[in-house]
């Protein structure tokens, strides 16, 4: 056993970053590749992590960081609070983040992998049964909404998939009726800044 301290956040960070960075780099196109490092890096840049380094969805519901970022439906604030389970999921799937990050200039700058991360990387808590919606609804290519974005996706709207799987009686997604609350300004949600 090392007598080295743990690793701080921000050199954790720093690392991850780095390692994506050679990934994207050496032109490594397999996004499970990626997934864990990507998923760890974000993690971290929002505050979601225990101190073994593993996610803790808890925590995305707790503090005003997390809720700028993690959004809860009414559906899994409903299973939480009565002992049920829930699943945290990626609003954008990881395939399509890491098919922006590949479309990234070369070399690879750690600035703008964690531009576009922190444009990307959003997350939701949302029922089993609400997770599973998404294997219905397809894009013109046919692939399932669980791992690909609708057509008419771009990045200014990341919760596109939503739109396609969640429409209400209006056949349009409203973010009040399925997450109960008022639509945030994504612009705002910041990640950690180590330095401040």
């Amino acid at each position: 056993m090392s007598n080295m301290p743990d690793p701080s956040y921000k050199e954790q960070a720093k690392g991850l970053l780095q390692a994506i960075k050679a990934l994207l780099d050496n032109r490594v196109d397999d996004a499970y590749c990626y997934r864990a490092l990507i998923d760890n890096y974000c993690a971290i840049k929002v505050g979601a992590t225990r101190k073994n380094g593993k996610w803790a969805t808890e925590l995305l519901r707790d503090t005003k960081k997390n809720k700028e970022r993690c959004f809860w439906s009414k559906e899994a604030i409903k299973m939480k609070d009565s002992g049920g389970k829930v699943e945290r999921e990626h609003v954008i799937p990881m395939r399509a983040i890491v098919e922006k990050l590949r479309n990234l200039d070369r070399p690879t700058l750690e600035e703008e992998i964690d531009k576009k991360l922190q444009s990307l990387m959003w997350f939701a808590v949302v029922s089993p049964g609400q997770h599973k919606e998404f294997n219905k609804v397809k894009n013109s290519k046919g692939e399932s909404l669980r791992s690909a974005m609708p057509d008419e996706w771009n990045e200014n709207c990341p919760f596109a998939r939503y739109s396609k799987t969640f429409p209400t009686t209006e056949e349009t997604f409203t973010w009040e009726s399925f997450f109960g609350e008022e639509e945030p300004n994504f612009k705002k949600a910041k990640w950690e800044d180590f330095d401040a």
